[in-house]
């Protein structure tokens, strides 16, 4: 089954398929066929750029499925390793989905400046640095979905930021934000 390695609703257990594989597909369903992502590369199932060794035309979804988390699970390993366990264990549970997101679209790596506030725990400048990048500027100009994936996964490091400066816990600064935005 499909579902067997995603956590439970109520899971405290991070969701990665929910927060990287499913945010980038329409309706949750994999591309089974290659395709060229937003930067020309080519591209199949939830996000697998494909290898100058593979081969694909057509996969299945549990294909699919299968070369997500094989994709998944050196990053994990990475960003845990990067930032320590403590600081990754001190992370909310939706801000060790969009980190590791980070990692698995290639912008974790490319701002020792943002890895550097994390660690620090610095949640609003490892934000703003994350949103200070090439790609997401131009992506307000051309409309493409790097901008709001990146709005989006900077979101749980700005509540982080919220609850620890306004003396609230992580999810009073989550609903706080959805009060203030009319969500």
């Amino acid at each position: 089954m499909l579902n067997s390695r995603m956590p439970t609703k109520s899971s405290k257990e991070p969701d990665y398929f929910k927060a990287i594989a499913l945010h980038e597909v329409i309706g949750g369903k994999p591309n089974l066929t290659p395709y060229k992502d937003s930067k020309g590369i080519l591209t199949i199932g939830y996000g697998h750029k494909i290898l100058p060794n593979e081969k694909f035309t057509k996969i299945t979804p549990k294909q699919a499925l299968d070369l997500f988390y094989k994709d998944l699970a050196p990053k994990i390993a990475h960003v845990k390793k990067d930032l320590g366990e403590d600081v990754f264990n001190s992370l909310s549970k939706e801000a060790k989905e969009n980190i590791v997101g980070f990692d698995f679209w290639g912008y974790y790596r490319l701002s020792p400046k943002a890895i550097g506030h994390l660690k620090e725990k610095k949640y609003f400048a490892f934000a703003k640095e994350m949103k200070d990048n090439k790609d997401y500027r131009e992506s307000l100009k051309d409309g493409s979905g790097i901008a709001p994936r990146f709005d989006k996964y900077v979101e749980p490091f700005v509540d982080m930021g919220n609850a620890e400066s306004l003396g609230m816990t992580y999810n009073e600064a989550v609903e706080e934000r959805f009060r203030l935005s009319g969500s």
